[in-house]
């Protein structure tokens, strides 16, 4: 199993137990503004807590969608995790009926009431991939691109890297096209392993890394887990540290782990790019070799 396994765990808890709901004397609507109202105030609360209001929801309303999803994120298994997903969903079929992909294809996101369905199905190719069941990963992610063409979700990241995993260069490709001016750190970084998976350490790479670098530095240093990021830099910038940890935390394990190698390769390709951002040389140089290292299997 690979190295990303260990990473983005939350604590695994069962469906919270509480008092049973008599629900008969309302109405439906009462019931499901009541599930709602629920599921509204978990924000803020501790998990186990979170998840007792969502069954309790859940007693208002079985088609609960965002009452799922918080028992759903709630989950470390990713089996676990991937059925309250998909219960989710079906709760959301219920709602808004059997053909609602066909009546919302292309504008998903923009009918308010399909977008708890829509994060659901996110979070079920989400746990998929990190099964490694890319094939039914990648079949939900492409669905919301078709649901929602304008990627609200941001699905567009996501699918990438699980293109890239999946050996499916030719669509990554034209999803890169697609997206040249997105110049966000999960493409750029995408960008540049998979032409060193396709091709090695050709000029054409070297400089999609570079740009990728140029764009969040912190990404290389924290991958390398070598040097104290205060260490590196005088004054930390917020921003590039959070999309830094997310995408270590969520596509790190490409390197190396998927891609052979290529963790020396960011190590050479961004030798003199480290030195020149890194304060002292002896941080720099900690990283270099921090890179050089290949992740070992779990």
């Amino acid at each position: 199993m690979s190295n990303r396994i260990s990473r983005g765990k939350v604590l695994a808890l069962p469906r919270a137990k509480s008092a049973v709901v008599n629900t008969a004397a309302l109405s439906e609507e009462e019931r499901e503004r009541r599930a709602q109202e629920l599921v509204l105030n978990t924000r803020g609360k501790a998990v186990s807590v979170a998840c007792g209001m969502a069954s309790k929801a859940l007693e208002y309303s079985p088609n609960c969608v965002d009452a799922y999803l918080i028992l759903a994120e709630a989950q470390s298994d990713f089996a676990k995790r991937a059925s309250a997903y998909r219960e989710a969903i079906q709760a959301g079929e219920v709602s808004l009926g059997k053909d609602w992909e066909k009546k919302y294809k292309g504008t998903g996101w923009g009918a308010t009431e399909t977008r708890s369905v829509m994060r659901a199905m996110f979070g079920l190719a989400a746990a998929l991939r990190w099964d490694d069941k890319l094939k039914e990963s990648l079949a939900l992610y492409r669905k919301l691109m078709e649901l929602n063409p304008h990627d609200n979700q941001g699905v567009r990241y996501a699918l990438a890297s699980t293109l890239l995993e999946a050996g499916l260069g030719d669509e990554l490709e034209a999803l890169l096209e697609q997206y040249k001016d997105d110049k966000g750190v999960v493409l750029l970084y995408t960008k540049a392993l998979h032409l060193y998976n396709k091709s090695g350490a050709k000029k054409k790479s070297n400089e999609a890394l570079i740009e990728a670098f140029n764009a969040n530095q912190y990404i290389p240093i924290l991958m390398s887990e070598a040097a104290y990021l205060e260490d590196c830099v005088d004054k930390i910038d917020d921003r590039k540290l959070r999309d830094a940890e997310s995408y270590n935390a969520s596509y790190g394990y490409l390197w190396g782990d998927l891609v052979e190698s290529s963790r020396a390769w960011m190590a050479e390709a961004l030798k003199d790019s480290l030195l020149a951002f890194i304060r002292e040389e002896k941080f720099a140089l900690a990283v270099v070799n921090g890179l050089r290292v290949e992740l070992e299997e779990d």
